[in-house]
């Protein structure tokens, strides 16, 4: 009687059998693309989250609020401004504060005059009863500062030169301005003088 062989394939294997490992593929070693802030500004996510929270603050001090039957905003800043008295003083506290913040986000010296040139001429504008309101109202100047610090993130050095030409164009309105209310003391003055003696 012929011997008969054993199944070609034979009983599976009762040893320990390594598991199967893919290879990686090119997709999942790169790393993922970074962000535009990241690539041309280099903010890291903590940079953005202080960016961001510029940005919520001046939407409190500027359009938290709508008129109702309107889409036009306002803010805690413009409702300071009708306080006889404080209203300016307080809002200007408000727009330093948020100056502050964004020399934490990472704003540069000539971007922060630029901010600090902005708040300025708010808090000036308004010291004038009705008109100062009107003009937080419309001009809304701690949204105006959070795109500016936004700009510089995104565009740097277009952002730093366009701040470099407008504080010192500011400046210099700020030297003709004091030269000529100098100026026309002298004269006032000269001809008070004329007038009495």
């Amino acid at each position: 009687m012929a011997e008969t062989s054993p199944p070609a394939d034979g009983p599976p294997s009762t040893g320990p059998t390594e598991p199967h490992v893919p290879e990686p593929s090119p997709a999942a070693t790169t790393d993922a693309p970074a962000s535009p802030w990241a690539t041309r500004a280099g903010l890291d996510p903590a940079g953005r989250q202080r960016l961001a929270r510029v940005q919520r603050f001046a939407k409190l001090l500027d359009s938290q609020f709508t008129v109702p039957g309107t889409s036009r905003t306002f803010g805690v800043d413009a409702v300071l401004g009708l306080v006889p008295g404080i209203g300016s003083s307080a809002g200007l506290v408000l727009s330093v504060g948020l100056i502050v913040q964004a020399i934490h986000a990472g704003a540069r010296p000539v971007t922060v005059g630029r901010m600090m040139g902005i708040a300025g001429v708010d808090a000036l504008v308004g010291t004038i009863p009705v008109l100062g309101t009107v003009f937080d109202f419309v001009f809304k100047a701690n949204e105006r500062n959070s795109r500016v610090l936004a700009s510089q993130a995104l565009q740097p050095e277009r952002t730093t030169k366009d701040s470099q030409r407008l504080v010192a164009t500011t400046i210099l309105a700020a030297i003709a301005l004091v030269v000529l209310v100098l100026v026309l003391a002298v004269v006032g003055v000269v001809l008070l003088f004329r007038a009495v003696f």
